[in-house]
């Protein structure tokens, strides 16, 4: 994900050039032109809009994960064990 202040320019141009490459890029970005973007709202704000672009990072990575067979809730290999002292 990227916000879209001014100063930010390298993570679209990164992300651009994967998806030149062939590679499957999804981003937040609007400055991003080649990757498929990801639908979020703007809030105006560069304080409060990344609280929105990893929202919608999050609605997108668990639904490709569901769409795979996959159950983000639980992932393979990773056990939780929580000890109340």
């Amino acid at each position: 994900w990227a916000s879209a202040e001014v100063t930010n320019t390298g993570a679209p141009l990164a992300a651009d050039s994967l998806a030149a490459k062939g590679a499957p890029v999804f981003v937040t970005s609007a400055l991003a032109q080649r990757a498929v973007r990801l639908p979020h709202v703007a809030t105006g704000h560069p304080l409060t809009d990344p609280l929105t672009l990893i929202v919608s990072f999050y609605m997108f990575v668990e639904a490709f994960a569901r769409h795979r067979g996959l159950d983000p809730d639980t992932p393979r290999n990773l056990r939780k064990v929580t000890e109340t002292v």
